[in-house]
């Protein structure tokens, strides 16, 4: 509405001049106007720019989630390496950010329940996404082997483009994917598991080859 506005103020003075009005006061006025009003857009977008970096820091307390996505952000392409600082900002992420966690088997997203399904839409829902919103991936892999971290890169990069295609999440929200390829004690994450995180029954087992997935949304970007 304002650039259309502005358009008009400035085609104004161009018509009476066309039509030999001669009114070089009203001319002036509506110069002046049209000057008022790109004024007038330029505070209005660092207002919001200011309430944007405020409505940040109000969704993201915590400063180690904060790091951590300046790190990814800085080194998208780095992976999550195996260290204590990287694991105590995984861990910060199950701690206190919103996520939906999940197993899949080999054939990666083909084996999502419907039931993660409904979650994942429930966390990718509009009304919760801000410019500062971040997603993060995070797959551990099935044991410690190389192929087994491979494997679940490719896990990782296929629960990516499920949300991207399947879920509809814009491009202009960044996603992070990691792997864990370093040991978490199993009382360790215990900690993490909550009752939504059990194992639905259409889930693998403990005793079949699965992938354990966790999706992150933050507001600790930007």
């Amino acid at each position: 509405m304002t650039h259309w506005f502005v358009r008009a103020a400035l085609a104004i003075p161009v018509f009476l001049l066309s039509c030999g009005g001669g009114n070089e006061q009203l001319i002036q006025d509506l110069r002046q106007l049209q000057q008022q009003v790109s004024q007038l857009h330029e505070e209005s977008k660092a207002l919001r720019e200011d309430h944007e970096k405020l409505a940040a820091k109000l969704y993201c307390s915590n400063d180690d989630v904060r790091d951590f996505v300046r790190r990814c952000e800085k080194n998208p392409g780095s992976g999550l390496q195996c260290s204590e600082e990287a694991v105590a900002g995984a861990l910060a992420f199950m701690d206190s950010q919103p996520y939906v966690a999940f197993y899949l088997r080999p054939n990666g997203m083909a084996s999502l329940a419907q039931v993660r399904n409904g979650q994942l839409l429930e966390l990718l829902d509009t009304a919760n996404l801000r410019k500062s919103t971040r997603f993060l991936i995070l797959v551990q892999p099935r044991n410690e082997t190389a192929a087994a971290s491979e494997e679940a890169s490719t896990i990782a990069n296929g629960v990516f483009q499920y949300l991207r295609t399947r879920l509809g999440l814009a491009a202009n929200f960044p996603v992070f994917q990691h792997v864990l390829p370093c040991k978490i004690k199993a009382e360790t994450m215990r900690h993490y598991v909550r009752r939504a995180d059990r194992s639905q029954p259409s889930e693998p087992s403990e005793k079949d080859p699965r992938f354990r997935v966790w999706v992150f949304r933050t507001d600790c970007g930007g």
